[in-house]
């Protein structure tokens, strides 16, 4: 960044007091959660040179306590209150306070009340709308990770991601990437590649996870391994309170382990991200199917975050479909993922033009079929699938036939025909 300063949270007053006698205006300031650390970035517009902005930036430990720059601008408070709030970093001697609720002067002794406590609900700060952040269902701040993966801070790049999403290895290999589709280059040129630089920063980060929070002695139930399971056991553990997964599989990772094939999400980095939740704290029971939800709370659990995922393939409601090879993609995909064997003629027809769908005719060839097709009942254009899958589906070979939808399943002497 340009005219940014690094300094020592020591010299942070004296900087700061520099800058107000050169009539510096403070802008903002921002935190970045760097797992053993935080960053505090304050920002200041010189108001008697034309210098460019002035990026102050003071890393702190998580048990160290910042102290607060509102003595020499009153409206850092407002900010620092919010770092508090947000990160739960300390900041000594801020103005006013709203955690303590009282203000402090020059001449108040330390902790002397001078204001009646009122009540205050801290807001998130707005976000102002981009094209790819709205389009991002996890909400993430892509700009900003971006921008730090091009400034070589990989590791601040991946706190940025893990702020609003605990798994940018297995995004950045599976993610459907609708950012990209919503993004102000690619109306001009490509689009910035987001999905393919979130899986760079989780590949060249080094990132220690840590709970800062206090155990809050409350038990969390969840219901599921899947993406939903272990992102909530994840922010659930980071808050402090204790999380049990029941997962009724043999092996945790819901749909991201039975449903997409090794080959789009290798499996070591499934294990690893797992394997991260778990470090935190979480218990992950498998073979652990939950009948009621009554005995969950029997055993002590005084909340229960339901994840089962959808595991049941659609039928497509034709005669003949009963024969027993005509099966379902999602139980196709669970069964090959999960190394059971599966028996499959040299051509394979797939119905339907989902994910599923251009998952189970790709791993179809790579089981031996010779031919495979793509039935699907509307155009290419409206395929649900995501467009670079199915063109990698066709790139290896796999034939699509739109327009068709099937009326009935042909069978003779237990072949089908």
């Amino acid at each position: 960044m340009e005219n940014e300063i690094l300094i020592e949270k020591a010299d942070l007053i004296s900087t700061v007091e520099k800058l107000l006698a050169e009539k510096a205006r403070f802008g903002t300031a921002s935190c970045v959660d760097l797992g053993d650390k935080f960053e505090i970035i304050y920002h200041f517009e010189p108001q008697e040179s034309a210098e460019p902005l002035k990026h102050i930036r003071v890393k702190i430990a998580k048990e160290e306590t910042l102290p607060s720059i509102s003595s020499m601008y009153l409206c850092a408070a407002l900010i620092e209150n919010e770092i508090q709030e947000l990160f739960n970093v300390q900041i000594s001697d801020i103005a006013l306070d709203w955690q303590k609720r009282f203000l402090r002067s020059k001449e108040s002794p330390p902790e002397v009340a001078l204001l009646k406590p009122v009540p205050y609900a801290p807001k998130p700060p707005a976000r102002l709308p981009v094209r790819c952040g709205e389009a991002c269902p996890a909400g993430i701040d892509i700009p900003r990770y971006v921008r730090l993966i091009g400034e070589g801070k990989f590791a601040e790049s991946l706190a940025t991601i893990k702020q609003s999403m605990p798994f940018p290895g297995i995004l950045g290999r599976v993610c459907f990437a609708p950012c990209e589709g919503a993004c102000r280059q690619g109306k001009q040129w490509e689009p910035i590649a987001n999905r393919t630089l979130k899986r760079f920063a989780y590949d060249h980060a080094t990132y220690e996870e840590k709970i800062t929070a206090k155990q809050t002695g409350k038990r969390v139930a969840i219901i599921g391994s899947g993406p939903a399971g272990l992102a909530a056991a994840y922010y659930l553990a980071k808050m402090g309170h204790g999380v049990t997964i029941f997962e009724a599989l043999p092996q945790a990772g819901g749909m991201m382990r039975v449903g997409i094939p090794s080959y789009r999400l290798p499996r070591k980095i499934l294990d690893d991200e797992i394997e991260m939740v778990k470090n935190l704290g979480v218990e992950i029971k498998t073979n652990a199917k939950v009948e009621a939800l009554d005995s969950l709370f029997k055993d002590g659990y005084q909340a229960v975050f339901v994840a089962t995922g959808a595991h049941q393939g659609v039928k497509m409601g034709v005669g003949g479909e009963e024969h027993p090879k005509v099966m379902e993609c999602i139980d196709f995909l669970r069964d090959v993922n999960f190394g059971k064997p599966v028996k499959l003629g040299e051509r394979v027809a797939v119905i339907g033009g989902g994910n599923a769908a251009v998952d189970s005719a790709r791993t179809a060839l790579r089981l031996g079929a010779k031919e495979v097709t793509i039935f699907y009942r509307r155009s290419r254009a409206e395929m649900p699938a995501s467009p670079s899958e199915v063109e990698e589906a066709i790139k290896e070979g796999v034939k699509i036939h739109i327009l068709a939808a099937p009326v009935r399943i042909r069978s003779k002497d237990g072949q089908l025909t």
